[in-house]
């Protein structure tokens, strides 16, 4: 169950810096796009934020769902099976907090080092993520507009904006389900 959850939190991990490396680059090379007028790029950085953003919060949401069936499922079987063992009712000192691993790596990142904190805080790089998203969005928008747009761009600009869409309404979700959930 540890390497599991520390596999995906690597592949988080490896979604988060990806979409870092991917906005710079969007970033550096927008001058480029805007003059040579290549406003279909602009619908297709949307489209690829959206995209990579939703799997990162799917990675995000999965690794929760593990840590609470570890918390809530597997943690009370293991400690009942420890206690039958044993031949006693009552826990050796300290065995629950055995099993709340993901709690304290948690902890420890909070803490975390100088360079990889501001503050008590986490950063979360979700909401750039969507702001990425429909930043580029709107920049088509704004450039190439959206009259007489050929199939192509037409068609992009539509998944780009779904993705969108999606994005916001996964957020939404998001915030909403695990308002106040371990951790």
């Amino acid at each position: 169950m540890r390497d599991a959850s520390v596999s995906r939190d690597t592949v988080r991990g490896s979604l988060e810096n990806f979409m870092m490396l991917f906005l710079s680059a969007a970033v550096v090379g927008l001058p480029a796009i805007l003059v040579q007028q290549q406003y279909l790029l602009l619908s297709a950085l949307s489209l690829i934020f959206s995209t990579i953003a939703l799997a990162y919060m799917s990675q995000a949401r999965l690794i929760s769902e593990l840590a609470m069936y570890e918390n809530e499922v597997l943690r009370p079987q293991l400690l009942k099976l420890l206690l039958q063992g044993r031949h006693s009712e009552k826990p050796p000192e300290g065995i629950d907090e055995v099993w709340q691993w993901q709690s304290y790596l948690h902890k420890k990142r909070l803490r975390g080092y100088a360079f990889f904190r501001i503050g008590r805080m986490h950063i979360d790089l979700t909401p750039l993520f969507v702001v990425g998203s429909i930043g580029f969005l709107l920049l088509f928008m704004y450039y190439r507009g959206l009259t007489n747009l050929a199939l192509p761009e037409l068609a992009v600009f539509l998944l780009a904006c779904l993705g969108c869409l999606w994005l916001v309404l996964a957020l939404i979700q998001l915030a909403i389900e695990y308002k106040g959930t371990y951790p």
